[in-house]
């Protein structure tokens, strides 16, 4: 049972002792409280200014709970005038945007929360937003998230700070929170949706976790805390090298899967999760594409792909991953004109033809035997062949381009240069020896 022994004294101490060890408040700083008026918040307001920390604190009706929010915002105004600190509020509706974007209100109030607090900050000079979770919310999201299958940043929880975002009360317990109170007469709202379980993590608060600590560990709360911090510094370790691998060996949309694959398999998943957050713009990835695209890297073999969301794929071309959109380019065909340019929407390129009457020292590209009536631009067909210059005898395009390691998902969109049936160039890479430039013939020259 909790000694009612313990002093509030003890646990201003223990929150000084939070910020100073996770470098949370400077000297000067002013904070942003987020104060709905339960329990949490108005603690952590109260412990903040006692400690001598300039405080504002904000408030955001969410308009969920009607005449009980009102109440809420209310108390909360109340409780700033009292402590003598500055206080805002928003009033903002939180189920209509929720359904106008297809999410959820919990979602939706998480968003719309952060977006007030981040406005006020601007709008005020502020640089740090206080929320006010403890040690049992960290216990709780480390239950969610294991149950979610989340990897080793997820199990530690609620970090202490996330970017502008601080929890300085993150060491204490619910049971200290409304012992403080208790202590110093403070006055808090209950939110009465707290009580239902149709929220995962009431759930786990109200039965998961109650069950744990009387038939298994009556400690799990600090037991997890201890785990978690353990936890926190593993991940921040290897975010820190993943983040230095990830620089010798990611390019855009591309990597060096040759020297991922000699680093150990847990760089190389956050590697692989930080590539296909940035490609994919996305906050989130599952392990399975995670996986499957470790899986493409282990193996090497050119070709070889995964299907990812919003359409993408991730593949593998000549000892380099790729990520990006699947492109099937359609069939496409242009008549060429002696002297008229024709623009190849497909690759966002311009082609002229013109007569040629000798080889002029620039980047155009010439032919001589060219069926100047029947030229055409076109991309590839099936069973397309020619006599590629440099090589000995016939090679098949489809051939052509496997043996020069163009990637697969250029090989559809290629310009071909054809005169009759047959085939004069790739451009931009092989001329077919038929059509080799004697002095006179044509000359293609292509422009963006």
């Amino acid at each position: 049972m909790w000694n009612m022994q313990v002093k509030s004294s003890n646990i201003l101490n223990k929150v000084k002792h939070t910020i100073k060890r996770h470098d949370l408040i400077a000297p000067g700083d002013t904070v942003l409280a987020a104060l709905s008026g339960g329990a949490d918040s108005v603690a952590m307001c109260h412990i903040l200014h006692t400690l001598g920390i300039n405080v504002t604190a904000a408030h955001l009706n969410h308009n969920i709970r009607g005449d009980e929010a009102r109440r809420d915002m209310e108390f909360s105004k109340a409780f700033a005038k009292e402590l003598g600190v500055r206080f805002v509020s928003k009033s903002v509706n939180v189920p209509e945007y929720a359904r106008d974007r297809g999410i959820s209100e919990e979602t939706a109030g998480r968003e719309l929360r952060y977006a007030f607090f981040n406005d006020v900050c601007n709008e005020l000079g502020i640089s740090l937003i206080a929320t006010a979770h403890n040690r049992n919310d960290r216990a709780e999201t480390i239950l969610m998230n294991m149950m979610r299958g989340a990897a080793m940043p997820g199990l530690s929880g609620i970090p202490y700070r996330r970017d502008n975002i601080i929890r300085p009360v993150l060491d204490l317990t619910r049971q200290e929170i409304e012992l403080y109170c208790a202590d110093n007469g403070l006055l808090y709202v209950t939110d009465s949706t707290n009580k239902l379980d149709n929220y995962t993590r009431n759930k786990i608060r109200h039965r998961l976790l109650p069950l744990i600590e009387s038939g298994f560990n009556p400690n799990f709360i600090t037991t997890a805390a201890k785990n978690a911090d353990i936890m926190s510094d593993n991940a921040d370790y290897l975010a820190q090298v993943s983040d230095s691998v990830y620089e010798r060996t990611v390019f855009g949309n591309s990597a060096d899967a040759g020297m991922l694959k000699n680093e150990h398999i847990a760089i190389r998943r956050l590697v692989i999760k930080k590539m296909l957050l940035a490609v994919l713009e996305s906050d989130d990835i599952s392990s399975e594409f995670i996986e499957g695209t470790a899986d493409l890297i282990r193996d090497n073999v050119t070709g070889k792909a995964i299907d990812l969301p919003k359409g993408f794929k991730a593949r593998m071309e000549y000892g380099r991953l790729v990520i990006d959109k699947a492109v099937d380019t359609a069939p496409y065909e242009y008549k060429i004109k002696l002297n008229e340019p024709v623009y190849i929407k497909e690759r966002n390129i311009r082609i002229i033809v013109e007569n040629a009457k000798h080889r002029a020292n620039d980047k155009a590209m010439y032919f001589s035997g060219i069926d100047t009536d029947n030229m055409y631009i076109r991309n590839r067909r099936d069973g397309d062949w020619f006599y590629p210059t440099g090589m000995n005898g016939k090679k098949k395009l489809k051939n052509y381009f496997i043996d020069s390691k163009i990637p697969r998902n250029e090989r559809n969109s290629l310009p071909i240069f054809v005169s009759g049936e047959n085939v004069a160039a790739i451009i931009g890479h092989r001329r077919d020896k038929r059509f080799e430039f004697n002095g006179e013939g044509v000359k293609l020259t292509v422009s963006e």
